[in-house]
C-alpha cells in the first residue's frame, strides 16, 4: 500500500510535500531540531530520498558526489522513490567548490560514517561555515545498525584514518562485506572486488556515544577546532548533533 501511495505521489510531483506535512504533523524530532536551529541559505550533503524537511524560507541546496542518474544505478533499492536534486557535484568530505565562510549551515545526515577520514571531513565542514553557522549531524548508533557486529572505531583509529585515509581502506571493506552483507568464502572475495569497483559507500566507521564524545573533545581540544556543542541527543537509533561554529 505505501509503495502504490509513494507511486502516485511521485508521478503528481507530491512525495516531497507529502512527506514533508507528516514530518512536521508527525512531531518528527529531527525536522523540528531543525526548524530551531536552521536559517538562512545552506547546504544538505546526501540527502537522496530523504531531505531534511526544513522552514519554508530557509534555503536548501543539495550537494553529493555521484549526479542523479549515477545515483540511480548506485542504490537500485531506491528505484521506487524520487530522489533529490543534485545542485552541487563535489566530495563531501572535502567541499573543494565551497569558500570559507560561505554557509549558515551545513546538513549531513547519515554521512559521517561513509567518510573514510571523518577527522578531515569535521575541518572541512566547519570551515564553510559562517561563524555562528550550524553543522547539523545524524550519526547512526552502531548498536542499533546493520553494522552492529563491527566493533567501534577507536579514536586512535580516527587519527590513523587522518595521517593516511587509504591505510585502512581493504580493512573496512571486508569488515562490511563480511559482517554486513554476509558474504562468505569465494563469494566474500568477489563481493569486496565488486563494492571496490564501483567504490560504493559502505560505512567506513562505527560509533556508540562514548567514541562520538571522544571525536568532539579530540577536535575541540587538540585540533581547536572553533565549535561548542548546543545538542547531542540520541533519537531512537542515532545521535542528533548541533554543533555552532564560533
Amino acid at each position: 500500500m505505501k509503495a502504490v501511495l509513494r507511486g502516485y505521489l511521485t508521478n503528481f510531483r507530491l512525495y516531497f510535500t507529502f512527506r514533508a506535512i507528516w514530518k512536521v504533523i508527525s512531531f518528527d524530532r529531527k525536522t523540528w531540531l531543525g526548524c530551531q536551529y536552521l536559517y538562512g541559505q545552506g547546504l544538505e550533503i546526501g540527502a537522496l530520498n530523504a531531505p531534511l524537511v526544513v522552514l519554508p524560507w530557509v534555503k536548501v541546496k543539495y550537494l553529493d558526489r555521484l549526479t542523479v542518474s549515477q545515483l540511480r544505478q548506485q542504490y537500485p533499492e531506491l528505484a521506487s522513490y524520487p530522489l533529490s536534486p543534485v545542485d552541487i557535484l563535489d566530495n563531501g568530505e572535502t567541499l573543494k567548490t565551497l569558500k570559507k565562510n560561505s554557509l549558515d549551515f551545513l546538513i549531513a545526515h547519515h554521512f559521517l560514517e561513509h567518510c573514510q577520514d571523518p577527522l578531515g571531513t569535521m575541518v572541512n565542514h566547519l570551515r564553510v561555515l559562517k561563524p555562528g553557522g550550524i553543522l547539523y549531524l545524524a550519526i547512526p548508533d552502531k548498536n542499533h545498525n546493520v553494522d552492529s557486529l563491527i566493533p567501534p572505531t577507536s579514536l586512535n583509529h580516527l587519527i590513523a584514518d587522518h595521517q593516511d585515509p587509504k591505510h585502512s581502506y581493504q580493512k573496512h571493506i571486508y569488515n562490511w562485506a563480511y559482517f554486513v552483507d554476509k558474504k562468505r568464502g569465494q563469494a566474500l572475495s568477489k563481493h569486496i572486488n565488486h563494492l571496490i569497483n564501483i567504490n560504493y559507500s559502505i560505512h567506513f566507521h562505527q560509533w556508540t556515544r562514548k567514541e562520538l564524545k571522544e571525536l568532539l573533545d579530540y577536535l575541540q581540544k587538540k585540533k581547536h577546532l572553533p565549535f561548542v556543542t548546543k545538542e547531542f541527543i540520541f533519537n531512537q537509533k542515532e545521535y542528533l548533533l548541533i554543533l555552532k561554529k564560533l
